[in-house]
């Protein structure tokens, strides 16, 4: 089987889609039996290394003007656009540029295309193409307007072109359904994988870390999640906000995550409750997110709408209580392995954070029921059924 994989998503530094796509690059030569190619987005490129892309080595939007010819001058000034803004004209661009290289396509008509973050390009062989979630159709307030219309225009262009769909959970082929009805016979559920944790035990530089972050006691709330409106950050602040400051003091909330759009409001939010107990720590290395991941007492994840929850599930590997907001994808993934709450209601999420300080017997028991759902999770279970949707396209070349 010749594949064709998007790597476009793995420019700079990963969250969920791009940990997605690393992980199937890392593993599919493997379960296909073959090397395959990696598509950046306008052109092949030779290798995926997660040192590589994690810098943040992506070409600019200069670059890319200049490569479509626009004028020197023209470059200059769409460099200076805000930086969400940017992003969204820059891949619309490489759609662009991906006419100067059809032929380069063309030539691997004989490949299918795997387009892992919602668009596929136009090629003339068979294609895959991942939806993780359908929050720009479900709330389009909680993205900025022009990734809207780029996902309101491209998403169903793919969805047309695609032999096959991934669907990263039942929720979320559930969403393809009430806005796409006609895919059904299209989508495959293939569920995320979670990586396990290579050194569970806590070690030396974990403590290290820790001493450097003043969280030595081992005994805070974490929450790692992009810093914007869908994650439903402000609940969690009200909520944590209302416990006893005694509590507060002993269990500092722990928020790791870049900022990303629409974030003002609520960077100013957590910078007010930095003196009650709420530690921001930004986007941050693998090793640290270990190290909390190692040593929390909880895990809360409070967002309203995602389409699998990665952040959840690697929490649950490392034997971590989660808590989550119901009615979305994250219910499904934690299978009633998690404490669930009303997503808006502060009230409620607060009454779980104190139980969760207070009932050690409630913590051992979702610690041991969270490594056991962890386990039913693997990257290289995703990887091969998302070749097992390959075959299933290519079945009737």
């Amino acid at each position: 089987m010749k594949v064709i994989l998007d790597v476009e998503s793995l420019h700079g530094k990963l969250t969920g889609i791009g940990r997605y796509s690393y992980e199937l690059a890392a593993r599919l030569p493997v379960e296909v039996g073959a090397p395959i190619k990696y598509w950046n987005g306008y052109s092949f490129q030779d290798a995926v290394t997660y040192q590589h892309f994690n810098k943040g080595e992506s070409p600019s939007l200069k670059d890319i003007l200049r490569r479509l010819m626009f004028n020197r001058y023209t470059a200059k000034v769409a460099a200076l656009l805000p930086r969400g803004l940017k992003h969204w004209v820059k891949r619309l661009l490489r759609f662009n540029l991906q006419s100067d290289h059809v032929e380069d396509l063309a030539e691997n008509s004989d490949h299918l295309f795997h387009g892992p973050n919602f668009v596929l390009p136009n090629h003339s062989g068979k294609t895959v193409v991942t939806i993780h979630d359908l929050s720009v159709f479900r709330f389009p307030e909680y993205h900025p307007s022009d990734r809207v219309k780029f996902m309101s225009v491209e998403v169903p262009k793919a969805l047309e072109r695609a032999d096959a769909i991934i669907a990263i959970s039942e929720f979320t082929k559930q969403e393809l359904l009430h806005y796409f009805p006609l895919t059904e016979e299209k989508i495959h559920v293939v569920p995320n994988g979670a990586s396990k944790p290579v050194v569970v035990e806590y070690t030396k530089n974990d403590s290290e870390v820790l001493q450097n972050l003043c969280l030595e006691n081992r005994s805070f709330f974490l929450c790692v999640s992009t810093i914007e409106p869908r994650k439903n950050l402000s609940t969690l602040l009200s909520a944590y906000l209302q416990l006893a400051r005694d509590i507060r003091k002993k269990n500092p909330l722990v928020l790791v995550g870049g900022d990303g759009w629409k974030s003002t409001h609520l960077m100013k939010q957590i910078q007010l409750a930095q003196d009650e107990g709420v530690r921001y720590l930004g986007y941050i290395d693998q090793p640290t997110l270990e190290a909390l991941y190692k040593s929390a007492k909880a895990f809360v994840f409070p967002s309203l709408y995602e389409g699998f929850g990665l952040p959840a599930i690697e929490a649950m590997g490392y034997g971590l209580p989660v808590v989550c907001a119901s009615d979305t994808a994250v219910s499904e993934v934690c299978a009633g392995d998690a404490l669930e709450f009303d997503g808006h209601s502060a009230d409620e999420l607060a009454i779980i954070l104190e139980r969760l300080v207070t009932d050690e017997v409630l913590r051992r028991r979702l610690s041991e029921a969270s490594r056991k759902r962890a386990g039913d999770y693997s990257w290289e279970r995703c990887c091969r059924e998302t070749v097992a949707v390959y075959r299933s396209a290519m079945s009737d070349i």
